[in-house]
């Protein structure tokens, strides 16, 4: 009877995902157009394909992108959460709306408990490219860049947990601190995996805004600025859609794995009369 409340493997996440995707198209590109509308300006701007604005409307790109992906990552994770066939985008968004103050302190937290994590990555490379500059043989360079290496994949879990922690705080209405603890703990338990998961994901989401990069400013060289705006649209409404919902299959995964016999319990036990 419940045979889809299972732990899944790396590949069954992808699998499902997609599944889900295709399923709920409708609803899932209603609700990432939102998000991917001011996502696309800031990208032909950093691009160069747009002439870039003066540091205000940089600013209000900014503040309307920061607004639109809370809302967007919010509905998102409750479209692919939920078990309705049918999931109306309006009614998701207007309940993104109004959840939306507590989960953007979620998001500002989670984000820069990732901005703590992501510091030491970089100051890894940059000691790894001091050493092989000052010993200048190709051997440093290597070591170095072995190094950089190692501390990256070595944070790529606790990375990951504290983005984790944003999805949590959605489909299991938890806190700021309760949301972090909870995916520290699910997450650091298989570390090794969710380093391979992180890096999955991080492929599937930044391939196609990297692609996105590469085709502005292609298109914009050739004076084709509307088609560089149309293709860019469409790759980032793909890689929101995508992202959001592995990652909040991946939060339920590790609900399921750390908890998977008190959720069946609680699904299988009927309500007190």
């Amino acid at each position: 009877m419940h045979d889809d409340i299972r732990p899944r493997t790396i590949g069954e996440l992808f699998d499902r995902t997609v599944h889900l995707i295709v399923r709920r198209w409708r609803a899932a590109a209603t609700i990432g157009l939102i998000g991917a509308v001011p996502l696309t300006a800031g990208f032909l701007l950093d691009a160069g394909v747009w002439k870039s604005p003066d540091a205000g409307a940089r600013l209000l790109i900014f503040v309307i992108g920061t607004v639109a992906n809370v809302l967007v990552a919010t509905a998102l994770a409750m479209l692919y959460a939920g078990d309705e066939e049918r999931p109306k985008a309006g009614r998701l968004l207007a309940e993104a709306l109004r959840r939306f103050g507590g989960l953007l302190l979620v998001g500002f937290v989670c984000g820069f408990t990732s901005m703590l994590l992501i510091v030491p990555i970089g100051f890894a490379f940059f000691i790894g490219a001091l050493f092989a500059s000052a010993m200048g043989t190709v051997g440093a360079a290597v070591v170095g860049g072995v190094c950089a290496v190692a501390a990256a994949i070595f944070l790529f879990a606790p990375i990951f947990a504290s983005q984790i922690a944003f999805y949590i705080a959605i489909t299991e209405r938890a806190g700021v601190g309760e949301s972090l603890s909870l995916a520290f703990r699910r997450v650091m338990r298989g570390r090794a995996r969710s380093s391979l998961l992180a890096a999955a994901i991080g492929a599937a989401y930044l391939g196609p805004l990297y692609v996105i990069g590469a085709v502005g400013v292609l298109l914009g060289q050739l004076k084709l600025p509307w088609l560089a705006v149309a293709v860019s649209l469409i790759a980032t409404l793909l890689s929101l859609v995508v992202f959001n919902a592995l990652m909040t299959l991946a939060s339920l995964d590790y609900r399921m794995r750390t908890e998977g016999t008190d959720l069946l319990a609680a699904i299988e036990t009927p309500a007190a009369g």
